[in-house]
């Protein structure tokens, strides 16, 4: 039986926290990364914490090769959030 999104997160426990960022369709690109390299990040959730998480080490860290075309195989990218001291609802993940 081929995996589709209903299976899947049908398996998925509700009360799990997830953060998953993908696409259905992927249509292969020619183009250069606007993430290449290592970029650090702030973020915010407005419905778990006030306030702005800024931790040096929350991180996006592209996967592709440097130097190599970006096409569909290499756009990939890793996020790093981390917890913030003193913010309630700010996780490590």
């Amino acid at each position: 039986m081929e995996p589709t999104l209903e299976r899947v997160c049908r398996g998925l426990n509700p009360d799990q926290q997830l953060v998953t960022l993908f696409s259905e369709n992927p249509i292969p690109v020619n183009c250069r990364s606007s993430l290449e390299g290592v970029w650090q990040f702030a973020y915010q959730n407005r419905f778990r914490f006030t306030g702005e998480c800024d931790h040096p080490e929350a991180q996006i860290r592209s996967c592709q090769t440097a130097g190599t075309q970006f096409l569909i195989t290499n756009q990939k990218f890793n996020i790093t959030y981390k917890k913030c001291s003193g913010m309630t609802g700010t996780f490590d993940g």
